[in-house]
């Protein structure tokens, strides 16, 4: 477990849709915790590991599922918020073969990444996958614009133990992806050059604060893409997740069988009657 009762998270790393590589992992902390196939390797110097350009491409077997509706709305949230009911679903390879993310202990991107990169009715919700020993929490973001394919496709993408409850995170992993939204609309942090240097601070910030003390306070310095935003501030808190209350049925409500001000009155003469004989 992480800070107190909030699950511990082992990884986070920010997946992104590349104009000519297709699914990539730009960034993760920590580093080398995302792994693909051993006949897939990484692409350039640069150390961003690439998928199936195929966009399709099957899960993982046994891979489970998860989706919530959510708005996209930037705003607070905490740990009361009843999430919508989830919907499960479970889809099987043709031809099944053992992940990499088992046999290293590593994240398999490439069991993923149709979630994590995926089609349009996924953006901007809440999914969850299970793959090998980790669980996959992320909230797909796509910007439409001046693209090199006419939209920017990113997730930031939050891992942990698959046994792990993480239904408090629901809120944290959707803030972080709204945020990294608006922050990309007003300064270009994702799609300019030099964003790696004030993601990877805020990545490891929030790796290393929220598991220490399930709160972070996050100061980036964004004077390079934006002269209004030299110095952004951002909050982050975790808080308990509690389910719905149970449904109360009409007769679990407590009713009255005697009339109250019958006993009040008669209360009053029992005590006056008890001062007189004292007298």
């Amino acid at each position: 477990m992480g800070c107190g009762k909030f699950p511990n998270i082992e990884a986070i790393f920010l997946a992104q849709f590349h104009p000519d590589l297709g699914p990539i992992v730009r960034l993760s902390v920590p580093e080398g915790a995302v792994e693909l196939d051993e006949d897939r390797g990484y692409s350039g110097s640069n150390g961003i590991a690439k998928g199936d350009d195929d966009s399709n491409s099957r899960l993982a077997e046994g891979s489970v599922v998860s989706l919530s509706n959510s708005s996209s709305n930037l705003g607070f949230f905490h740990g009361g918020e009843q999430l919508v009911e989830v919907v499960e679903l479970i889809k099987r390879p043709i031809q099944p073969k053992v992940s990499t993310a088992t046999r290293s202990d590593k994240i398999d991107f490439n069991a993923i990444q149709a979630l994590v990169i995926p089609k349009l009715p996924l953006f901007e919700r809440l999914v969850t996958v299970n793959t090998g020993r980790f669980k996959i929490m992320c909230y797909p973001i796509s910007i439409v614009g001046n693209y090199a394919r006419n939209a920017l496709i990113f997730n930031m993408c939050f891992a942990f133990d698959i046994k792990a409850d993480t239904k408090c995170f629901g809120p944290v992993v959707k803030r972080v992806g709204c945020l990294l939204k608006e922050l990309e609309i007003s300064s270009g942090l994702l799609s300019g050059s030099g964003g790696e240097r004030p993601l990877m601070l805020m990545m490891r910030q929030l790796v290393t604060n929220l598991n220490d003390h399930g709160e972070c306070q996050i100061e980036l310095d964004l004077s390079d893409f934006s002269q209004f935003m030299a110095s952004t501030g951002i909050s982050i808190k975790l808080f308990p997740y509690y389910g719905s209350p149970q449904e109360i049925e009409p007769y679990h409500v407590p009713i009255r069988t005697i009339d109250f001000e019958m006993v009040r009155v008669k209360s009053a003469q029992t005590v006056n009657q008890a001062d007189i004989a004292d007298d």
